[in-house]
């Protein structure tokens, strides 16, 4: 019996939930062939387009969909195709705010919105909308946040816009008020929230799967604040502020924002780690005989400079091995793909290791097999980053001029460890290259950092939840004229 085509596109959606991308892209294909405007599969075949590594393709197909399409759909996929263009090399971050207001555009205008009546001492009344309310990194940056808040201070509230549920979004409902508001359509949305009479509302998505912005570009706070699970401008007109820090956003960046950018004193991020990590292993190398280097990072980062440039530091290091691992690896036509891209520069493929997704505490075991950690580039490494360190990993970077590209810069910045920081993080690709060799060819080095890099982790800036969040609440009542 033939599948209608949305049930084949259901089929394809399946698959590439489970990583089987190019089964669930020939599934969209199969779609298209017979009705080629169909817009969710065409959607649907973008993304999966991005993790084959054919950016070119998905970028051409987003186009044609905001072409054809109407909001609210078009929102979806416009959003979709801005995310998209993060993972891009060679696009400056003018030509990214370009795009960012020209989508912005399509979601509607800001309406005016007087601030709640208070008593002047009263604690700001400060929404978080999310779609990642759960263990996602969104999530789990925000859990130390709610955590430290002062409430006499900020009085918090979550809206949750969807996606799943799980321990971490049991323990964020048991911080703050909650309300689920999935499934609302745009004005119900509005009209609701604006019944909240909120101060502020932090938007934790920016274009992101299943954000809000469309609800936002109406206003639902005098003040609206975009934070930690964006990494570039909305190009929205009611987005008031961005939080951001001096590592993402450098002096004489502002101008790549349209919203005012405000930096907090230290990082933008605070980590909490998992009560289930496992203790930091000695060093592979040691039992092993040879350097493992690797990525826990999403595949849709990595691009031809990227293998080029990994493929380069397995060059220069005999016998190394590099060991990469995401959902899509569970895709066999993939693995064979990125093995014949490593096989096409030199790298024979018993030196390269691809491993599928499996649970978070399992994930966070097999750091031990993993001997250094390397950022992909120009989309760097978030809360995986984070974990890299916490595992007691020392992860090579290469900042570039998008804020997204900084993310690790920042996380290694606030160690506090100045060597580190001289170390790990490269001025370009010749010098990604010699870095990550030269930790390889120091064991004694990599096993001295293995030792002490949780502790100074724990005791940074980065872990400290009560600092972080009085600076928070404090940006943000500066924001909103409370001083």
């Amino acid at each position: 019996m033939m599948l209608d085509h949305d049930e084949t596109v259901a089929r394809g959606a399946e698959l590439l939930g489970r990583g089987l991308v190019t089964d669930a892209a020939a599934c969209f294909e199969s779609v298209l062939n017979v009705a080629p405007a169909h817009p969710a599969a065409k959607n649907n075949l973008a993304h999966a387009l991005q993790l084959l590594g054919q950016p070119a393709r998905a970028m051409q197909l987003y186009r044609e969909l905001i072409a054809a399409t109407s909001p609210p759909l078009q929102w979806r996929i416009a959003s979709n195709y801005l995310v998209s263009l993060q993972y891009q090399d060679g696009l400056s971050p003018q030509a990214l705010k370009a795009q960012a207001l020209q989508i912005a555009a399509l979601m509607g205008d800001a309406q005016p919105l007087a601030a709640p009546a208070r008593p002047p001492h009263a604690p700001l009344r400060v929404g978080f909308m999310s779609p990642d309310l759960c263990d996602h990194p969104v999530g789990l940056f925000l859990l130390p946040l709610l955590k430290a808040l002062d409430r006499g201070v900020v009085e918090p509230v979550l809206f949750c816009l969807g996606g799943r549920e799980d321990m971490t979004t049991g323990e964020l409902r048991a911080l703050a008020e909650w309300h689920d508001i999935r499934g609302m359509d745009t004005a119900r949305a509005v009209a609701w929230l604006r019944r909240h009479a909120l101060d502020v509302m932090v938007d934790l998505a920016g274009h992101t799967a299943g954000n809000g912005l469309p609800i936002l570009a109406r206003r639902v706070a005098p003040l609206q604040i975009s934070w930690l699970g964006y990494f570039a401008t909305t190009g929205l007109a009611a987005m008031d502020a961005v939080l951001m820090d001096r590592w993402h956003v450098p002096d004489g960046q502002e101008a790549f924002f349209s919203e005012r950018v405000v930096r907090l004193p230290g990082s933008r991020f605070c980590y909490q780690s998992a009560p289930f990590a496992p203790d930091v292993a000695p060093p592979p190398a040691l039992r092993r005989g040879f350097v493992t280097f690797g990525s826990f990072n999403n595949s849709a980062k990595y691009n031809p400079v990227v293998f080029d440039t990994w493929a380069a530091i397995l060059r220069a290091v005999p016998r190394s091995r590099l060991l990469l691992k995401w959902a899509s690896f569970a895709d066999p036509q993939l693995c064979t793909q990125v093995q014949h891209e490593f096989v096409r520069r030199g790298i024979e493929p018993e030196r390269l290791e691809l491993r599928p997704a499996s649970f978070h505490r399992d994930l966070l075991a097999q750091y031990s097999d993993m001997d250094i950690a390397l950022d992909p580039f120009p989309f760097s490494g978030g809360h995986t980053s984070c974990e890299a360190l916490w595992m007691g990993l020392p992860v090579v970077t290469l900042p570039g001029d998008r804020p997204v590209s900084r993310q690790t810069l920042g996380f290694v910045a606030s160690l506090n460890h100045p060597r580190w920081l001289q170390e790990w993080v490269a001025a370009d690709l010749d010098d990604y290259v010699r870095k990550a060799a030269a930790l390889a060819g120091d064991p004694t080095g990599l096993a001295a950092i293995r030792s002490s890099l949780r502790g100074t982790l724990a005791e940074s800036p980065l872990m400290d939840a009560g600092a972080f969040a009085r600076d928070w609440a404090q940006a943000v009542c500066g924001l909103a004229g409370r001083r």
